[in-house]
This record gives C-alpha cells, sequence and structure tokens, in this order.
C-alpha cells in the first residue's frame, strides 16, 4: 500500500520533489504526509511513514529506513 499527500496528486508535483525514486522493493507500505523530497539512495523496507506538517520541502538524505516513522518537520523555536 502507498499513501500520498495532495502534493504528490500530479506528476509535475511528484516529479518536483524527488530526484530519484526511492527502492521499494522489500516496502510492505508507505505513508507520505506534506512536502517530502527523496534524495538519490533511499531504500524503504517494511513499513514506513515519513510526516512533515511544515509548507516547504524537508529531505530524506541517502539510507534505509527499516519500520520506521520520522516526523520531518522543523520543531518550532521555544519564544525567549
Amino acid at each position: 500500500m502507498v499513501k500520498l499527500s495532495d502534493e504528490y496528486k500530479l506528476v509535475d508535483g511528484m516529479e518536483a520533489l524527488v530526484d530519484a525514486y526511492p527502492s521499494m522493493l522489500q516496502c510492505k507500505s508507505l505513508v507520505v504526509k506534506g512536502p517530502v523530497h527523496f534524495a538519490a539512495g533511499v531504500a524503504l523496507k517494511g513499513d514506513v511513514e515519513f510526516l512533515n506538517k511544515g509548507d516547504e520541502p524537508v529531505t530524506v538524505i541517502a539510507g534505509e529506513y527499516v519500520d520506521t516513522k520520522l516526523n520531518l518537520t522543523a520543531p518550532v523555536p521555544a519564544s525567549v
């Protein structure tokens, strides 16, 4: 199962957010919420979820992501 947010509805939107499509040969499910940019060399295995609540794309760097949920949203700095 692959579930993508609205940023990926059209092919143009998807192509703008990826350098290369991640390897999903061993991926059981993928959920992407918000604008996420995939760098070349990303491999997904098992159940993987990426969340970005911001408006700007956040890059998933090259590496292997196995059975994980990652919140890529930048933390809001505390007021001083």
